[in-house]
Parts: structure tokens; sequence; C-alpha cells
């Protein structure tokens, strides 16, 4: 959590200067959520949600929303590396098709929603 509530401070600061605001991500005050699989690049990848505190003016959320937050690239842990059978070809072609935002993994194959349960 330490590397991705890092990184997550620095693109949030970044995100928050280009908008023309003067945030200041500390990584100690970025919250990370729970690691979440995604198919990128024809491979398994990994990715985690970092969020921020911010001014009202400064978030991108509803009405009364006071935090920011984005994804960021993760390590694929070894267990789901290990532990994962392939993907079948249909589930294969159809992800290389378009840029896939998510996966129902558990309906690709039952052993992938078992794997990542346990993480």
């Amino acid at each position: 959590a330490g590397a991705a509530a890092a990184r997550g401070a620095e693109l949030l600061t970044a995100e928050s200067h280009e908008a023309g605001f003067d945030e200041a991500y500390d990584p100690a005050d970025v919250r990370v959520g729970p690691l979440r699989p995604r198919w990128r690049g024809g491979a398994l990848a990994a990715e985690v949600p970092v969020v921020g505190d911010t001014c009202y003016a400064c978030s991108r959320g509803d009405a009364g929303s006071y935090e920011v937050g984005l994804w960021v690239d993760a390590p694929v842990p070894s267990a789901w590396r290990d532990a994962l059978p392939e993907l079948p070809a249909a589930v294969v072609a159809a992800l290389a098709a378009a840029d896939v935002a998510g996966v129902s993994w558990g309906q690709a194959d039952p052993r992938w929603a078992t794997v990542f349960a346990a993480e």
C-alpha cells in the first residue's frame, strides 16, 4: 500500500495542479482501496483505487463530495499468477477486441472468483 499511496499522492497532486488548483497530497493522507484484477495489454494486471480529501470545487464527485480519486497500477500477487487457470479462448478474444474496463472473472472461470476472493 505504501508504493500505491506514494504514486497516488503524486498523481493526485499533478492532476490538481493541471486543473489550476493548489492541492498537494501526502502519501500518509491518501487512502488505498482493495486490489482488483484488470486485463491490460493481453495480460493480467492489477490496480488499486486511491482517494484523497479535497475542497468541494476540486472534487469530481456528487454534490457534497469532498474527495478525489483515481486508479494506480499495482503488482499482480504471485498467488494470482500461480493459481489461475488460463482464460478460455472466447474470453481472450473478447478482451482483445476492446479496451475492457473490468472483467467478471468468476464468469470466465469459477476458479478465478475463488482466487480473487482469497486475496
